[in-house]
């Protein structure tokens, strides 16, 4: 039944509702209008800022509609962790077993053995598995309890269930993972700010987000905006996916937050799926260089 009495429009989308709401260009203080890109059959832009280069929806779901979308049992599937063990996923080899190896090795390239890195947003924590097992003090933050029960009852990592804004560690970090969290959230720049907040002088940040220069998503868009694809422009992912970001987005969002970028990449599904050869590792170098998949990986440092 939708609610009554409501200011805001309230708007159903597949097994999620919500209450809709306009907004603007989350990253640059004073916006400049935006350039229509699409118009989604249910009435929602995706927009872009000619200023920092950012493709976001508007009007998106209010933040208490957004918080609503992850404690459904239908966002993750939780029989993947019956009779779960580090060893037996180890043996898998799946695309999760490898994504979060890459980060762990990601991560090491800027911090040694010791030190002590959040996984914000970490859900069920496998990085936090991988990063214990490979020298480093990780623990994660996440606000939902279902994902938080796995993670701490099932792969017996250090998680806390709180808001970001909320967390009082004993201590500060060398380094932040913020991993395909930044598309989701109704103010990134406020979340990277209050990252900021629990990192050392000069600790890292690490964040993957989706990449609209990438090959798949440029024809996808491409296809959509002329009408050779009727599929809406799904590939933006709304309403879980608010934003599309590239190298010049990225720039100015850690800028905004205290941050200076100073690498970016870019992961194949080959990558991901653990594959190697000759030919096979040429694409993936290739791809990693040129940031073309459909997500982007930004390192970015703390002012002081």
């Amino acid at each position: 039944m939708t609610p009554k009495n409501h200011e805001k429009p309230f708007k159903v989308f597949g097994n999620f509702s919500g209450f809709l709401e306009e907004t603007a260009c989350p990253i640059c203080p004073s916006p400049p209008n935006p350039k229509l890109v699409f118009k989604k059959s249910e009435g929602i832009n995706i927009l872009l800022c000619p200023q920092c280069g950012v493709i976001y929806a508007s009007p998106r779901f209010d933040e208490p509609s957004l918080l609503g979308i992850y404690e459904k049992e239908a966002f993750s599937d939780m029989s993947l962790y019956n009779d779960w063990s580090y060893d037996a996923w180890q043996q898998s080899k799946t695309r999760g077993w490898f994504g979060s190896n890459l980060k762990v090795q990601l991560v090491k390239r800027y911090l040694q053995d010791g030190q002590a890195v959040l996984d914000v947003s970490c859900g069920t924590g496998e990085f936090i598995a991988v990063a214990r097992r490979n020298q480093l003090e990780a623990e994660g933050i996440d606000n939902s309890k279902m994902l938080t029960d796995v993670a701490k009852n099932i792969l017996n990592v250090p998680v806390h269930q709180v808001d970001v804004k909320d967390f009082r560690p004993s201590r500060r970090f060398h380094g932040i993972i913020i991993w395909d969290v930044l598309e989701h959230l109704y103010d990134p720049v406020q979340m990277l700010k209050d990252c900021a907040t629990l990192l050392e002088p000069k600790g890292f940040l690490f964040a993957q987000v989706p990449n609209r220069h990438g090959i798949s998503n440029r024809l996808k868009s491409f296809a959509c905006r002329t009408g050779l694809s009727k599929n809406d422009y799904g590939h933006f992912g709304f309403p879980y996916h608010l934003y599309f970001f590239d190298k010049q987005s990225l720039t100015h969002l850690v800028r905004a937050a205290g941050f200076n970028a100073i690498h970016f990449e870019s992961w194949s599904h080959l990558l991901k799926d653990g594959k190697s050869g000759f030919l096979t590792d040429m694409v993936i170098s290739f791809v990693k260089k040129y940031c073309i998949s459909d997500y982007i990986i930004i390192v970015a440092q703390k002012h002081s």
